[in-house]
């Protein structure tokens, strides 16, 4: 029994042994990303779980979430226009690429962040901050290669180049890496496989324009999906995302690829190697409620589910206020009691009920106080067990969550 309110908890050890896991997959240096609050299991702790791991290059995409980062950590040495660029990267490094107003680049290079750019109008931002600072820019180029979101254009390669090579022989920038991002590696049917190869393609080519200006550069392009299905998109380092959190890509992938003929063996190791992550966030509810329902009640707003027979229900005190999606309505399922019970009735915004079974004699088959884990691992829900129920992914799901959860 419980008496401990809804919170998250974060098992910090859980992510530092899955970077070690893909580590020994991809056999080549890791980025790992801790974008948007280290994918809601806190900022600070997955970047130290990282950094246990042996981890010394962390990704995150806002500039803002990037520069916090880079105050809590141990510090980046920027370098002066006059000191001789690294030719590679040495101690913590922070990869940043969305600036959402260009007075972020100012900052971000006097923190000795690794700016990622975009456009033109980019790289004029980052050049000016250089200048504006006296510290030399530390500059990656993203590069569009089919994904069609951001990335400088192959045509506006050269003339980027150009003005880079500028830059480098007046100090001003050091051209750390080449980017992209695949858009489909995640799926195994025969279309996306022949477009994850062409941007594999598109990639190897652009990157070799920018190493034969800037032969230091760092080549990434696979994150999770990419570096468990490609090992030609590894390259020089991978950026794992969502399975350094113990969450799978695409939890659908060995059924998709049964029926896109994939190899069975091939099928068979790929489950094999996420049978070795480990999810490292649980969301947990002490059941604050046990009733009774007649046949024939009905439960939450709308009266979406009616006990079928004479019932035992719970009160779980969490809701879409704290995360939880609406689509749980009659969909998921928590761990309570020692196995699964569902989603009942419409999840409201700061409770839900579930189902705990046929009410026979007086006694509840679990009574209030105890711990109701909504996701985690295994044999408990976990959060692709959630996505799925509710039409959505598990990033969607470990993100979404409140800050007025308590942590733990």
């Amino acid at each position: 029994m419980t008496t401990v309110g809804p919170r998250i908890v974060v098992h910090p050890a859980a992510i530092t042994a899955n970077l070690r896991v893909l580590g020994k997959i991809a056999a080549v240096p890791q980025i790992a990303i801790v974008k948007a609050n280290g994918y809601g299991h806190g900022l600070l702790v997955a970047a130290h779980a990282a950094l246990a791991a042996a981890v010394n290059w962390l990704g995150i995409a806002q500039f803002s979430e990037a520069l916090t980062l880079a105050k809590r950590l141990p510090p980046i040495s920027p370098q002066p226009h006059a000191a001789p660029a690294e030719p590679t990267p040495s101690g913590l490094r922070i990869l940043t690429w969305l600036a959402s107003e260009p007075d972020l680049y100012f900052p971000a290079v006097q923190a000795g962040l690794d700016v990622s750019v975009s456009t033109p109008a980019d790289l004029q931002a980052v050049l000016a901050a250089a200048h504006a600072t006296g510290w030399r820019a530390r500059v990656q180029l993203q590069i569009e290669t089919g994904l069609h979101r951001s990335g400088f254009a192959p045509a506006a390669l050269p003339a980027a180049l150009a003005e880079l090579r500028q830059a480098a022989a007046a100090g001003l920038a050091e051209v750390t890496g080449v980017w992209s991002h695949l858009g489909q590696a995640d799926d195994p049917r025969p279309p996306a496989v022949a477009a994850t190869q062409a941007q594999i393609a598109a990639f190897t080519e652009l990157a070799a324009l920018v190493r034969a200006n800037f032969p230091h550069a760092l080549r990434h392009l696979a994150a999770s999906a990419g570096l468990l299905h490609y090992p030609q998109a590894r390259f020089d380092a991978v950026r794992p995302g969502i399975a350094m959190y113990g969450l799978d890509p695409e939890p659908a992938w060995p059924q998709l690829a049964q029926a896109a003929g994939v190899d069975a063996e091939r099928i068979a190791a790929h489950t094999a190697q996420l049978a070795r992550l480990r999810p490292a966030l649980e969301l947990t509810a002490p059941l604050v409620e046990v009733k009774a329902l007649a046949a024939g009640d009905a439960v939450s707003y709308g009266g979406t589910w009616q006990a079928p027979g004479p019932r035992w229900v719970g009160l779980v005190p969490v809701g879409y206020a704290d995360g939880v999606p609406r689509h749980a309505s009659n969909a998921a399922e928590v761990w309570v009691g020692g196995q699964r019970r569902p989603v009942v009735g419409r999840v409201c915004m700061d409770q839900f009920v579930i189902d705990l079974g046929p009410r026979e004699g007086t006694t509840p088959p679990v009574a209030a106080g105890e711990e109701v884990v909504l996701f985690g691992s295994a044999p408990a829900p976990t959060a692709d067990d959630w996505a799925r129920a509710c039409g959505t992914i598990g990033y969607e799901i470990v993100t979404r969550l409140s800050p007025r959860l308590a942590h733990s």
